[in-house]
C-alpha cells in the first residue's frame, strides 16, 4: 500500500463557491475575478479548507480554475472543477451542484464551450430541461457527482430550489434510486431535521453535505455581507481526489460536520523480506486487507503480528510483577 493512498486524516471541504462568472448573480460577484484570487486563498487558508470547487450557475471560467489549481499543495490540497446548473426536475426548478473529475484536462477544457453550445432552454430561460442537463454531461464525458439543494426541511413550506420542491414522496424516491449523489445545505438547524427525517423514513440513501455558497470572497466563508449563518462544514473520511470524494459520498459514515481525529493508536506498517529484498508496507489507521492467493504468507503474517502482541503483553506483565 503507498503511503500517499492512505487516509490519514478528515479532510475539510466547500464545493460551492461563486466567481463573477455567475452572472445571474448580478454585481454581487463582480469582484469575485482572478485579479482578486488572493481574497478567495487567504478565506481558504484561514477556514482550513482542503478540497474546494467553484460553482458558478450555469458556468464554468476554465482559466480561473487553472489559476486556482497553481495553489494546490499550498492554500488547500485539491482543486476540482464544478459548476453550479439550474434545471427543470419533474416541473420544479432546482440547483445541482456538478462536480467534475480532474483527472483528463482535455474533458475539463471543452465544459465551457458545451455549456455555451446549449442555450438555456425553459420559458423564461433561466433553466436547463433535464433532458439538456443530461446532454450537457455525456457531451463533457468524464466521471460526475450531483449534488442537489436542500437548504431547509425536507416539509418546509419555502423550498426556493431544493430537491424537496419535487414534493415529498418523489423526494423519498429519488433519494431512494441514488438519483443524486447527496444533498446540500448549510445551515446547523438544518442538519438536525434532516437528521430527523431520515431516521423517520429509513432513507439510508440520504446523504448530505455542507457547501457556504460564497458570493463575496472578502467576507468568505459568508454568503454575503449580511449573512450570520452558522455555518457547518463537512469533513470526509478520504483522500483529497475526485475518487476520494466518490468513495466519501457513497458512504454516510465516511461524513460528518464534528472534527475528530482519527490518528488512534495502530501498527503503522509492516516490514518484511520477500526473495532477500526488504519491503515496508505502509498500513492505515482504519480497515486493512490482504489480498492472494494460497499459501503465499497471508496467514503467516496475521500469526506473527498476534505472536508479537502476545510477547509484548507478557513482557508488560512481568514488568508491573517486579
Amino acid at each position: 500500500m503507498e503511503e500517499n493512498n492512505i487516509v490519514k486524516e478528515l479532510i475539510k471541504v466547500d464545493l460551492h463557491i461563486h466567481s463573477a462568472a455567475s452572472i445571474k448573480d448580478g454585481s454581487i460577484v463582480s469582484e469575485n475575478t482572478i485579479d482578486n484570487l488572493d481574497k478567495l486563498l487567504s478565506g481558504l487558508k484561514r477556514e482550513k479548507i482542503d478540497m474546494v470547487s467553484i460553482t458558478d450557475h450555469n458556468a464554468f471560467d476554465y482559466q480561473l480554475y487553472e489559476e486556482l489549481k497553481k495553489h494546490e499543495g499550498k492554500e488547500v490540497k485539491k482543486v476540482l472543477p464544478g459548476v453550479e446548473f439550474d434545471v427543470e426536475f419533474y416541473g420544479n426548478r432546482i440547483h445541482i451542484i456538478t462536480i467534475f473529475d480532474d483527472k483528463n484536462y482535455k474533458y475539463i477544457e471543452k465544459i465551457s464551450g458545451i455549456i455555451n453550445e446549449n442555450k438555456l432552454d425553459s420559458e423564461n430561460k433561466d433553466c436547463y430541461k433535464e433532458k439538456t442537463f443530461k446532454d450537457i454531461l455525456k457531451k463533457i464525458n468524464t466521471n460526475v457527482l450531483l449534488i442537489a439543494h436542500q437548504k431547509s426541511g425536507i416539509r418546509a413550506e419555502n423550498q426556493n430550489e431544493n430537491l424537496a420542491k419535487v414534493g415529498e414522496e418523489l423526494f423519498d424516491e429519488i433519494i431512494g434510486i441514488d438519483y443524486f449523489d447527496a444533498v446540500e445545505f448549510r445551515s446547523g438547524k438544518v442538519e438536525g431535521i434532516l437528521n430527523d427525517y431520515k431516521n423517520e423514513k429509513n432513507l439510508s440513501n440520504l446523504k448530505y453535505i455542507t457547501g457556504t455558497d460564497c458570493h463575496i470572497w472578502d467576507v468568505y466563508p459568508q454568503q454575503n455581507r449580511n449573512d450570520k449563518t452558522d455555518i457547518k462544514y463537512s469533513y470526509l473520511k478520504c483522500l483529497p481526489t475526485f475518487k476520494g470524494l466518490v468513495m466519501a459520498l457513497t458512504d454516510a459514515k465516511r461524513i460528518t460536520t464534528s472534527f475528530f481525529s482519527i490518528n488512534r493508536p495502530f501498527i503503522d506498517s509492516l516490514a518484511i523480506r520477500i526473495n532477500g529484498r526488504d519491503k515496508k508496507i505502509s498500513l492505515s489507521s482504519g480497515l486493512n486487507v490482504i489480498i492472494g492467493d494460497n499459501s503465499i504468507g497471508k496467514s503467516l503474517i496475521l500469526e506473527n503480528l498476534l505472536d508479537e502482541k502476545l510477547k509484548r503483553n507478557k513482557r508488560n506483565k512481568q514488568k508491573r510483577r517486579i
